[in-house]
């Protein structure tokens, strides 16, 4: 049965195909122009599938395009944020280191001489108490260049540990 069945269909599909082909021989040019009609059909239903392929792409570049616009824009106002509140601690620093400097030489402008073992470098008017040091070591005696020295370090390390404790390094 089934035998009969695909042998009465591949006959009539010959046949219809038979037919197509003579009325395809007999009349030509209505076919290609046909033919060339379905086939600028389907050309153009594939262009502008890819046209909307393309139009989706190109929007979703746009939109990442302005995400890193606005991300770039997020960071440099971050940047500049920070930048501003940096100087503004880095002049009141400097402020501070200056104001602590003029201290610190001061004490060491105003200080009496010591007296310091033979070949030490004094320095003029400084009084060192007894038992300020508790190691009972005698003191040390340094050089004025060198106590201003040391006055111009220590404003300027007070000065980054106040800057460090305003950001939170601790």
């Amino acid at each position: 049965m089934i035998g009969l069945l695909v042998k009465l269909v591949s006959t009539r599909l010959l046949k219809a195909a038979g037919d197509a082909f003579e009325f395809i021989w007999r009349n030509p040019l209505p076919c290609i122009i046909a033919g060339l009609v379905a086939l600028s059909g389907w050309l153009w239903w594939q262009d502008s599938r890819h046209i909307e392929q393309r139009d989706k792409a190109l929007a979703e570049v746009a939109e990442m395009k302005d995400a890193i616009e606005a991300a770039d824009k997020l960071a440099q106002e971050e940047k500049a944020r920070k930048e501003q509140r940096n100087k503004e601690l880095n002049d009141e620093a400097d402020t501070r280191t200056a104001d602590t400097r003029i201290v610190y030489r001061d004490r060491i402008l105003r200080a009496t001489a010591p007296s310091c073992s033979a070949g030490k470098a004094d320095l003029p008017g400084t009084v060192i108490p007894e038992g300020i040091d508790r190691s009972g070591d005698p003191p040390v005696c340094i050089s004025r260049a060198d106590a201003l020295i040391f006055a111009d370090n220590q404003s300027r390390l007070e000065a980054a540990h106040d800057w460090a404790i305003r950001l939170g390094i601790h």
